[in-house]
This record gives structure tokens, sequence and C-alpha cells, in this order.
């Protein structure tokens, strides 16, 4: 290959993934969209990292999440793309309920599963701020019980 050649293949490359988000997505949704889209939207911490899932202490509740603890499964073959929940980690996260298939023609019978979808705004807390500020004040209560509640 030709240094011209090589040099142009560079530039193409660099102008692409300036376009595009590490995790492959090219715009997310407003909050205002997000909150549409989403079952549940709380702030939580990370407090175990099981087989298909992360499991959340809820600690502010803006739509659905009334329960002390909530179950995000992750569990997938998008995981690549997902956030990487890590214990203790404090999170916004915008939820949905995903309908997993259990062909790979995606027909036939399926399940749903609480699931974070990929590009939504899900993120760390500490980098909520805006989204924190739009939502508003928390609009649930949440459950002062210790026994976590799992949805499986």
């Amino acid at each position: 290959m030709s240094q011209r050649r090589l040099l142009l293949a560079g530039m193409i490359t660099l102008m692409l993934s300036s376009v595009a988000s590490p995790s492959g997505c090219l715009t997310r949704p407003t909050v205002v969209e997000a909150v549409k889209n989403s079952k549940v939207i709380f702030a939580g911490k990370v407090v175990a990292k099981l087989k298909y899932g992360v499991r959340f202490r809820v600690e502010k509740s803006w739509k659905g999440a009334s329960r002390r603890y909530i179950f995000i499964y992750t569990g997938n073959l998008r995981n690549d793309l997902e956030p990487w929940f890590e214990k203790g980690e404090r999170w916004l996260v915008y939820a949905a309920d995903e309908r997993l298939y259990q062909n790979m023609n995606m027909t036939g019978r399926y399940v749903t599963r609480l699931m974070s979808p990929v590009c939504n705004r899900t993120t760390l807390l500490k980098y909520a701020a805006e989204d924190v500020k739009e939502l508003g004040e928390p609009k649930l209560p949440v459950a002062t019980s210790d026994s976590p509640k799992i949805r499986f």
C-alpha cells in the first residue's frame, strides 16, 4: 500500500471514529424521551453482581421503582455495549422491559426482562447532574425494608 493510500485510510478512520461514540451509539435520547421509554428510573448503588445482572439498592426513584432493591438484567447478546456495573458504584438507571426471544430468529415465544438498553441515558451518578436536575424531585417513596426483592 502506498503512503498516500495509507494516509487516506488513516484520515477516514479518524473521521469515522469522531462521529460515533465508543459504545457504537451515534445519538442518545433526551431526558424527556428516556422518561417516556423507561419503565423505571432510579438512582442506586450496585450491591451485587450476579450471573445475569446486577442488584441495586434504590436510593431515589423517579418512575416505577418503589422497592428498596431492584434487579437489572445484563446477560444478553449486547452485553459488551451495556454499562459495566461494578459493586459499590452509584448509577442513574433508566430501564425498560426488553423482549428476550427464545430463538435466534426473534420470533415465537419471548419473555420480558428489566434491562438498561444500549444507548439510553443510564450513567454513573457522578456524571448525571443534568439528568437529575431535569428529572426534578424524586416522585416515588422507596420502601425501607431491608429484605431484597428480586424479579426473575
